[in-house]
């Protein structure tokens, strides 16, 4: 147990003035506090007599250092006779237990034989007084002191809450807190909790994770983050809230370079510190065609220089989504064993490269039109290839059948009409001439006549090419 630092004198001083205290023990009331020079002021219970005394502690190591004549002081006295560096180690090592003392607190001091005075610790002052004023505000869940604040202590357990509203529990389960922010360890349900508007897991510089309540700097010379408000109707709130995981690294000049974040909820544009909405961030590709009024997740991947967004993926609060690789050059999905099912408007492929389909059957449904600008379709297979439509048309050359069939050429269904006729007076010529002068020459050429004729009809000619 320290002391205050006496005269050669004052012991004859002190049983001059402290004769009817020494050798005893009494309570003192603090009536002010000194932190930087660890003491306080006591009047003594039922007397108008005060003094300054250390503070009672619970645990102090401060070790003394041995002098050059083999004899140990204080390490206040040595402090001018040790290296700074045996200095800083000593500090470092040091431990301590202790509690600042506060006005109105009532302390134990005793006195030794020769009118020392020393502080041995603390009297409990209407204990039982806590527990009525726990009773009184039991309605808002008391003041932290018993059942009503949800402990119920029993022998053994520790509990302990500072006048700023930190505490720390310590019974069937531990609890830390301060304010409205808590860490519960539940041994019995295996639990852990952690309770705060808003939780941030910081990594040195190399990464970063919050979520909860959305906060930035605004400035970078600003001392406190700033809340975000939320743009969300009704949010009674108003706050923003998001979900941030940003990975990052430390370059030679001590600046965070961002390489990837996910971000979920409502997500939080860093350059103007609101919540982004597609409309006013269309400059980021997979913004460009969303139209809801928030965007609920992000995630990016960007290049060394942390500068640069290699990729982009985006949801906004409608269910649009948007993804940009701007420099990819492999973008894979594999699903070998899936059902794709797209149901849209509209669905535009813009390539530059090819576009192979692999695939035991296509199917095309629907009032459509295939234009290939430039382009081809050829159509190989070992069966047959049917194409049905009320018309089909072409340009160019149409071969049917085998190869080095029949080429056709478009015509309008009047030119078989006419065909056909042509045909029909031919054939009833050639029959005329066979019956009246009949010969095997005349009766072919009227047969064959007859057959060309035939093909003008719409049952067997498709007259649109």
């Amino acid at each position: 147990m320290g002391r205050l630092r006496t005269r050669n004198t004052s012991h004859v001083n002190n049983r001059l003035s402290n004769a009817a205290f020494f050798s005893s023990i009494h309570r003192a009331r603090v009536t002010d506090v000194h932190v930087e020079r660890g003491t306080v002021d006591v009047v003594f219970d039922g007397t108008p007599y005060s003094r300054e005394v250390l503070m009672p502690l619970m645990g102090l190591s401060y070790p003394p250092v041995a002098t050059s004549s083999g004899t140990s002081e204080t390490a206040e006295s040595e402090a001018t006779d040790e290296d700074e560096a045996s200095a800083r180690a000593r500090a470092v090592s040091t431990s301590w237990g202790r509690y600042i003392p506060q006005r109105g607190d009532m302390l134990l001091v005793g006195f030794d034989s020769n009118g020392a005075v020393y502080s041995l610790g603390y009297h409990a002052v209407f204990y039982e007084g806590f527990k009525y004023q726990e009773s009184l505000m039991a309605d808002t869940g008391g003041i932290g002191w018993g059942e009503d604040s949800g402990k119920k202590l029993q022998p053994g357990d520790w509990d302990f809450k500072s006048s700023r509203g930190s505490a720390l529990y310590l019974g069937d389960k531990a609890k830390v807190s301060s304010g409205p922010h808590s860490l519960l360890l539940d041994k019995n349900s295996g639990d852990a909790t952690l309770t705060s508007g808003l939780v941030q897991d910081v990594y040195g510089e190399s990464g970063l994770r919050r979520k909860g309540d959305a906060r930035r700097y605004v400035l970078p010379t600003d001392a406190a983050e700033a809340y975000i408000f939320s743009l969300i109707p009704g949010n009674v709130t108003k706050t923003a809230q998001e979900s941030l995981d940003v990975v990052s690294y430390t370059t030679l000049l001590g600046t965070a370079t961002e390489l990837s974040r996910i971000h979920h909820g409502e997500v939080i544009d860093d350059l103007t510190k609101t919540p982004m909405v597609p409309a006013l961030n269309a400059s980021l590709a997979p913004l460009a065609l969303l139209t809801g009024s928030g965007v609920r997740m992000l995630h990016s991947v960007k290049d060394s220089t942390g500068l640069v967004d290699y990729y982009i993926s985006a949801i906004d609060n409608l269910g649009n989504y948007g993804v940009s690789a701007t420099l990819a050059t492999g973008f894979v999905w594999s699903t070998p064993l899936a059902t794709w099912q797209i149901t849209n408007l509209n669905t535009t492929h813009t390539s530059t490269g090819t576009y192979s389909l692999t695939s035991p059957s296509v199917s095309i449904t629907g009032a459509t039109s295939l234009a290939l600008a430039g382009a081809s379709i050829s159509a190989v297979g070992t069966g047959t290839i049917a194409l049905t439509a009320p018309s089909i048309s072409a340009t160019g050359t149409v071969s049917l059948g085998s190869t080095g069939g029949m080429p056709l050429f478009k015509a309008d269904p009047a030119f078989f009409v006419a065909w056909s006729a042509y045909f029909t007076a031919a054939a009833a010529a050639w029959n005329g001439l066979n019956v009246m002068l009949p010969n095997p020459l005349f009766a072919t050429a009227g047969a064959a006549a007859t057959a060309l004729a035939a093909l003008g009809t719409p049952t067997t000619l498709v007259t649109a090419m």
